[in-house]
């Protein structure tokens, strides 16, 4: 009679014991992937930048960045008169080519790039993104200009990809100069930034 009691016994505990895993593991979710942003070198890019803003997006922002294959530009968007590209078409272009499953897709370059602003067609800029969007680009050709070194130059192209992407999810320019979504208006501001400020980091909307 007892060693029938003491069987039972651990029966229950074994059932109980084995129930409990089975409630755990039931209510544990995996966490969501995060938002992909694919890196865009158009032309050509520096390998060690690539990676460099691979790793410092990836710290700046709750994404995963993946970078792809080098893509000539599409000739649609080589403006001749002045031996450069035009920012609008290069992120339509860049648009148009991103799957759903991208969040953003960030092109960047070493040639110069251009926009239109107020009535001026041809106005040669570092960087445009439209907000909100799924597609900017960067370039090198300006802040390369009067970097002091390549680390240099690759933290004012971080913060420029920064500032677009921060584009891309919703954020507007910010009155905050030392905040990388401040405008630049013209001007080299690169080097007084310090990264996003609690404002705006409170209004990304990846």
């Amino acid at each position: 009679m007892k060693q029938g009691l003491l069987f039972l016994c651990v029966m229950l505990l074994l059932f109980s014991c084995t129930e409990s895993r089975q409630e755990s593991s039931k209510s544990v979710v995996p966490p969501a992937p995060l938002p992909l942003v694919v890196l865009q070198p158009i032309h050509s890019f520096d390998t060690s930048t690539l990676l460099f803003l691979k790793a410092s997006i990836e710290s700046a922002y709750p994404v995963r960045v993946k970078i792809a294959q080098t893509q000539p530009f599409p000739q649609h968007t080589y403006y001749k008169p002045r031996n450069r590209y035009r920012a609008d078409r290069i992120i339509a272009w860049l648009k148009a080519s991103c799957p759903d499953s991208v969040r953003t897709v960030v092109g960047v370059t070493t040639k110069d790039v251009s926009s239109t602003r107020n009535e001026q067609y041809d106005y040669g800029i570092m960087g445009l993104g439209y907000r909100p969007g799924r597609a900017c680009v960067v370039s090198s050709h300006r802040p390369a200009r009067t970097a002091s070194n390549r680390r240099h130059l690759q933290e004012r192209i971080l913060k420029l990809v920064l500032h677009e992407m921060g584009h891309n999810f919703g954020l507007p320019h910010c009155a905050d100069e030392q905040c990388i979504m401040v405008d630049a208006e013209g001007k080299m501001k690169l080097d007084r930034e310090k990264g996003l400020c609690a404002s705006c980091r409170k209004a990304v909307r990846i």
